[in-house]
């Protein structure tokens, strides 16, 4: 049982450790204001929750450089894909 507290125990602290990027709220805006956009009963399947403050991405710096890179390529690859974006999604 201590063996296990003192590996947890770090993981633990590491948690929400770090401020979502900049990237990631403009990409998270833009992912959601395309659903509001589209048509039909189903939104984009993407899963925004680890992106926003307090999800998985958050918990550690490599973690965060990771997720900062994939929201800066989805946020350049949904403004080449949709001819006219919505503001969210403008540079």
């Amino acid at each position: 049982m201590v063996l296990a507290c003192l590996v947890l125990a770090p993981l633990v602290a590491c948690q929400a450790s770090v401020e979502q990027a900049p990237a990631c709220v403009r990409y998270t805006a833009c992912i959601r204001a395309l659903d509001e956009l589209a048509e039909g009963p189903q939104p984009r399947e993407t899963n925004l929750d680890r992106f926003d403050p307090g999800g998985a991405c958050w918990g550690s710096e490599t973690g965060a450089l990771l997720c900062e890179r994939a929201c800066a390529r989805g946020l350049r690859w949904e403004t080449r894909r949709n001819p006219t974006p919505p503001p969210e999604c403008q540079p």
